[in-house]
């Protein structure tokens, strides 16, 4: 695996262009979460720079819904569509989808593009935490979080955390596993050792979707319904920054350049804006789709996707050079899509509906 990150990281870097960012180091964190779009059969992309390609895609089909879950996926505004959807680079080659209609969790080998194992128990799954062999998934209807072996897919057990957790990230520099509560308005910091809440930290607003920068442990937690962007510091155990996402309003996607300064807010009144992590300054605002629900980082390509539920469609952003974003296309999609993922290994584009997962890798 060792050799595979190195491989990455000069992929990535070879693209940087002459002056690179200097790319984080080893670990599971050395490289970030990303994001995904939608289509079917095949899909036209306009590009800056480049003319329209058409990509082959796969589809991946989710376990069926069953009627009452049918009616839920239908309702584009729930709570229960909302997710976050990790890549595991340790284990190579996997993404772990939180399906939280179905309460499952459901893994995928992005080699053959096939489900591998689902793991069910898991009411209202968000987001899961990854580290060492073993998983730890936000179950808002549970209020709690579900500790699963990701070596024999099962869960191992439901730990009570908060109140309709939304979020979970593992913390490498903290140790710790990360929980945003969306109705409990609180950060708890799980002991995965011993299983219990050492911390509980005031937000002032509903948890949305976070990141975790991994060279400084810091957590950037989406506050819904203040409209902000709170910084958690989990080794001192409190919020250490606040910052208005400014004409963004009601923000709930959220991705992470790791390698600049850049955070990305996709936000309800259709704007994504791009915030400087340093000082908390809005850069920039852009136009998307509605029902925008999640966005991410492809670092390789320099582009921001926003996946927008309610007008089916991604919304393409590149960034250029003194983080400046352009617009560049819009991709039309079948179904609205809930979640967004790239894996920057094979830039496959993942995009997650309520019944379907469709593959695009754009050339």
């Amino acid at each position: 695996m060792k050799d595979e990150s190195k491989s990455l990281k000069r992929k990535l870097a070879s693209r940087a262009g002459p002056n690179p960012r200097p790319l984080p180091e080893t670990g599971r964190g050395a490289i970030p979460r990303a994001l995904a779009l939608l289509a079917i059969g095949s899909v036209s992309i306009s590009l800056a720079g480049a003319a329209p390609t058409t990509a082959p895609i796969t589809t991946i089909h989710l376990p069926a819904l069953s009627a009452a879950q049918q009616a839920l996926a239908n309702t584009s505004h729930s709570p229960a569509v909302r997710a976050a959807y990790p890549f595991d680079y340790a284990r190579g080659h996997r993404l772990f989808v939180p399906c939280p209609i179905r309460g499952s969790m459901v893994e995928i080998n992005t080699r053959k593009n096939k489900i591998v194992a689902v793991v069910s128990g898991l009411p209202q799954i968000h987001g899961i935490a990854l580290a060492r062999g073993l998983g730890w998934a936000s179950c808002g209807a549970a209020d709690g979080i579900g500790e699963i072996d990701l070596i024999h897919p099962h869960l191992i057990r439901m730990i009570p955390a908060g109140s309709g957790p939304s979020t979970a990230l593992w913390d490498e520099a903290a140790r710790l596993v990360y929980v945003g509560d969306h109705a409990g308005k609180m950060a708890r910091l799980l002991n995965p050792e011993t299983r219990k809440v050492v911390a509980t930290i005031p937000l002032g607003g509903e948890a949305a979707q976070a990141q975790v920068d991994t060279r400084s442990g810091l957590v950037y937690q989406n506050l819904e319904d203040t409209s902000e962007v709170v910084v958690v510091d989990p080794k001192k155990r409190r919020v250490v920054k606040r910052f208005s996402t400014g004409p963004g309003q009601h923000p709930t996607g959220l991705a992470l350049d790791a390698y600049g300064r850049s955070l990305f807010c996709a936000c309800a009144n259709q704007k994504l804006v791009a915030i400087d992590r340093r000082s908390g300054h809005v850069i920039a605002t852009l136009p998307i789709g509605t029902g925008a629900h999640s966005v991410a980082y492809d670092p390789g390509n320099r582009r921001v996707y926003a996946a927008s539920s309610g007008s089916n469609e991604i919304v393409v952003i590149r960034q250029q050079r003194g983080e400046r974003f352009t617009v560049v296309g819009n991709i039309p999609v079948h179904q609205p899509v809930y979640a967004i993922g790239v894996d920057p290994n094979t830039d496959s584009i993942y995009a997650i509906g309520s019944g379907e997962i469709d593959v695009l890798n754009p050339r």
